[in-house]
């Protein structure tokens, strides 16, 4: 069972699978689930593994609802008797969850295969596109967290390369800053590679 990482962070918990079992692996596990509608709706192999394998890491938490349900501002929530807020995300090679009892949480995965630089003005701000094209790793880092910000703070229709502004210091220590006309918060962003796989993640309350 690829179950890789099951890390305690401020009250919650961030796990990762690792996807190297067959999908014929995965129904197996969950032969009831097979039928499930949203499972059939998935376009293929690859994301139906992804589906299963968050239910796989849900069941080692022990929920016995293994559904999560949206709230208004569409970010997911989870039926478990401690753990109410879940961010999850899918890489190449990774599955994730990041669960908290009561804080918003942002997970985002990503392959540092892929290509951000062709799509750098629609998510990057003039001062990070200069940071970026100093470290190729940090298209991929700062595409991860402003997913994460994004996720975490639920707002339809925030500008990444306008409201979300990252400050990368010398000791790689970053942060995201959220501007919107209502708010100005400020997030630490934590991040580490996995086989080439990266891992970004945030809770809401961390800093104001």
């Amino acid at each position: 069972m690829p179950l890789i990482l099951e890390k305690n962070i401020d009250k919650g918990l961030l796990l990762l699978w690792e996807l190297t079992e067959d999908l014929e692996w995965f129904k197996n596990q969950f032969p009831h689930l097979v039928d499930d509608d949203t499972f059939k709706q998935l376009r293929n192999e690859k994301r139906q593994k992804e589906w299963l394998a968050v239910k796989m890491m849900l069941k080692h938490l022990g929920c016995t609802d293994l559904n999560h349900f949206y709230n208004e501002a569409g970010q997911p929530q989870l039926h478990h008797p401690k753990f109410k807020k879940i961010s999850i995300s899918h890489s190449s090679q990774l599955a994730g969850i990041l669960i908290h009892p009561n804080q918003e949480v942002g997970l985002d995965l990503e392959s540092l295969d892929r290509n951000f630089k062709s799509i750098e003005r629609k998510y990057l701000s003039p001062k990070e596109i200069e940071l970026a094209q100093k470290t190729a790793k940090n298209y991929a880092l700062f595409w991860c967290a402003k997913e994460a910000v994004y996720k975490t703070a639920g707002i339809p229709g925030i500008s990444f390369s306008t409201q979300i502004l990252l400050e990368l210091n010398k000791q790689n220590k970053l942060t995201a800053k959220l501007r919107t006309p209502e708010l100005t918060k400020i997030y630490e962003i934590s991040y580490f590679e996995h086989k080439n796989q990266l891992v970004v993640y945030l809770l809401a309350n961390n800093k104001s």
